[in-house]
């Protein structure tokens, strides 16, 4: 009797464990949607896209356009959040997000709202909505990072050098602040802390090899072709060269200026200008081996 009792114990037990653990995995099941559209009208999108995820939008008299696309499987409510803010991004809008209210607004106005703002370290996600970033720099000036990421910025965002510790603003979608956050690491690095050296010239003109110079770096970017901070200036009493620079780039300028500076060197601003950038890039690699 007793090991008959315990068998019917252990079947009840397993039969309780598992209408739990399909009860459990039923609960977790998350709810999905099917949306399509083709040529809808954006404020019946986004009634539909309110009802789904609860959101209270508030539109901007000068929203209109229209809403196509067709889904191969439902989308969870996150997935119908993303597609809406896809729809408005191809239309020329984003939203921001107050409280309990996501204003719908044209990107152009973006930047006079007060859209969410990201932390120094606070990583963004790849989304559409603009969010104002905080970037600092430890080596190079806000100048620098400004006029090495401008073209990335989008047509509707902004960027500024920060007031105080030296870092630059940004308003911007999240996706791009991304890539432009990825970029300026590769440029704020110990390395491109400017270094000043002064080259005196013996046989050439010292405000010649300063536009040389100047000339090549403007061209190839630098030595690794990235965009390059370095300021050529003479000095024509001393007839001297005064490079402003960062290591690297320094050290090819220099270089380049020695090889110059030979009596009959024969060698013209013309002719490096007719250098082709990739042949210029070289010839600076060459100089720092």
């Amino acid at each position: 009797m007793i090991i008959r009792a315990m068998k019917n114990f252990r079947f009840h037990l397993i039969f309780v464990l598992v209408f739990l653990a399909t009860t459990v995995a039923w609960s977790g099941a998350e709810k999905t949607y099917r949306l399509e559209a083709d040529n809808k009208p954006l404020d019946e999108f986004l009634k539909e896209v309110a009802k789904i995820t609860g959101k209270n939008f508030l539109l901007d008299p000068a929203v209109k356009g229209t809403v196509s696309f067709v889904s191969p499987k439902p989308l969870t409510k996150e997935e119908v959040w993303d597609l809406a803010k896809s729809a408005l991004d191809i239309n020329g809008f984003t939203v921001v997000e107050h409280q309990a209210i996501v204003k719908v607004i044209p990107k152009e106005a973006a930047a006079h709202h007060p859209v969410p703002t990201l932390g120094p370290t606070q990583v963004p996600m790849v989304v559409e909505g603009f969010v104002t970033a905080l970037i600092p720099l430890n080596y190079i000036t806000p100048e620098q990072a400004i006029d090495s990421v401008r073209i990335l910025v989008g047509p509707h965002g902004k960027i500024a050098s920060s007031p105080g510790k030296p870092g630059v603003v940004i308003i911007d979608t999240e996706a791009n602040i991304a890539r432009i956050r990825k970029l300026i690491s590769r440029f704020d690095v110990k390395s491109a802390r400017l270094q000043v050296d002064v080259i005196h010239l013996k046989w050439v003109n010292a405000s010649e090899v300063a536009q040389v110079l100047t000339e090549l770096f403007l061209k190839t970017g630098g030595v690794k072709g990235i965009g390059s901070a370095s300021r050529f200036t003479s000095e024509e009493r001393s007839n001297s060269i005064i490079i402003r620079a960062p290591f690297i780039d320094g050290k090819a300028a220099k270089e380049l200026a020695l090889k110059l500076d030979q009596q009959d060197s024969g060698i013209t601003v013309r002719k490096l200008r007719d250098m082709d950038a990739e042949s210029a890039r070289q010839l600076l690699g060459s100089l720092i081996r």
